[in-house]
């Protein structure tokens, strides 16, 4: 390839979710979605020429990181008409199905950090479905979204005018420190402090967060695929309504309220902290067709009850909307790791994790993807990411396709919580949201 030229040095989040991969902390964040075209799935060569404009479109997938494990890792764009040239290196065909077993594949590779490659894999599977996967330095969850909209924008495009002008190119978006105020209040530097020197039982007393960090890396991902049709999502969506909590709100209950259910007996756990992750795109004013490292995560605690409760699910409910923001500041924090974030990784082996559950809620992807008049339609999205090593034993990965069907796909890991009592809580999770749901 050609050399690259500079774009920006990483900022702190980004350069966070550089150093997670670059410590085995992470591999990627996965988006898959499948594509029709008049029912036929979609063809490699049809993707391979799509792909074209899309790299053209979007300077984030063109996008490789110099010296990403060196002081100083700096963005850089690869030449469009290289990485054009080398797309078939990046773009390949696979011979698997979208199941659970490809996913924790998928989930178990790093995206090669190599300088004048892409931050960013694509696969094609047999039935049509492309599966996005990519550094998260260089886009949120959200950003998967933007790239699919961007190529079913340009195999419309292709479909109607096989020689169409290549659309207008987005920006490559600032790092988040830099558009807003993320500087720690006084009370979260305290606490930062006061954690360095009082022993964890004081912060994690009575709390279930799964097993300890290993001491080594390598944790061996599994992932479970719990889908909702159509019906059942509307039912969903309309208790939500009536009950004045987002959807996200509501699955976050449920899935607390299911994993308590399977740690009934063990005494010593009381609170079951979890968290959400909110996008900052409305601070930073980046559209949902663009790629940008804008989010954060929410924090709350729950007691150890196996009921689902309105209540509780009305509380998170409360703080998503009036103070969304407010974890924010945490990545500001981050300044004062004085770049010294592989010797932060390094330390966090060993000690206990800071959640039981995390979750992502990609939203109705129908916003953002239109499938307009064309012959090719997508749908079944799938969303899911790493982080298992020293990220919450549980990940809901939550995305609602365009034809309205909601898809949760949920992570854990062999070695971070026992495979039978994962698929209960799983088994739990799927059946309390179908008897809520039948009961609307």
């Amino acid at each position: 390839m050609a050399s690259e030229s500079s774009l920006r040095p990483l900022g702190y989040l980004e350069r966070w979710h550089l150093s997670r991969s670059c410590s085995d902390f992470d591999t990627c964040v996965v988006l898959s979605a499948k594509y029709s075209n008049n029912g036929a799935p979609l063809a490699y060569a049809a993707l391979l020429d799509a792909m074209r404009r899309v790299v053209h479109v979007h300077p984030a997938m063109r996008a490789t990181i110099l010296d990403p494990h060196g002081s100083s890792p700096t963005f850089a764009l690869i030449p469009e008409p290289s990485l054009v040239q080398d797309l078939s290196t990046f773009v390949v065909e696979s011979s698997l199905t979208p199941n659970e077993i490809f996913f924790q594949k998928e989930l178990q590779t790093q995206i090669e950090l190599k300088e004048a490659y892409p931050l960013w894999r694509v696969k094609l599977l047999t039935d049509g479905t492309v599966c996005f996967s990519w550094n998260h330095s260089v886009g949120d969850g959200l950003s998967g979204v933007a790239f699919h909209a961007t190529l079913l924008q340009a195999l419309q495009d292709l479909s109607s005018d096989p020689l169409k002008p290549l659309p207008p190119q987005r920006p490559f978006h600032d790092a988040i420190d830099t558009l807003v105020d993320v500087r720690p209040g006084f009370f979260l530097i305290f606490k930062n402090v006061l954690q360095l020197f009082l022993p964890p039982s004081w912060f994690n007393r009575g709390t279930y967060t799964g097993s300890l960090i290993p001491a080594t890396t390598g944790v061996t991902p599994r992932v479970r695929i719990l889908k909702f049709p159509t019906d059942i999502c509307k039912q969903l969506l309309s208790l939500s309504k009536k009950h004045h909590v987002s959807l996200t709100a509501f699955l976050l209950e449920v899935a607390t309220s299911a994993l308590a259910t399977h740690l009934q007996g063990r005494t010593a756990v009381r609170i079951l902290p979890t968290s959400v992750a909110v996008s900052h795109r409305p601070r930073t004013k980046v559209p949902a067709t663009d790629f940008c490292d804008h989010v954060s995560g929410l924090h709350f605690a729950r007691s150890l009850d196996p009921l689902f409760s309105w209540k509780e699910a009305q509380k998170v409910n409360m703080t998503l909307k009036a103070n969304p923001f407010r974890d924010g500041e945490v990545i500001g924090l981050l300044k004062y790791l004085f770049g010294k974030y592989d010797s932060y990784w390094k330390g966090r082996l060993g000690k206990k994790r800071g959640a039981c559950i995390g979750l992502s809620n990609l939203g109705v992807v129908r916003d953002v993807v239109e499938d307009g008049s064309s012959s090719w339609t997508v749908d079944d999205f799938m969303f899911v990411q790493n982080g298992i090593l020293g990220g919450p034993p549980f990940e809901f990965g939550v995305v609602t396709s365009p034809s309205g069907s909601l898809t949760v796909l949920v992570r854990w890991g062999t070695e971070v919580v026992e495979d039978e009592m994962a698929q209960a809580v799983c088994e739990t999770f799927k059946s309390r949201l179908e008897e809520l749901a039948n009961k609307a």
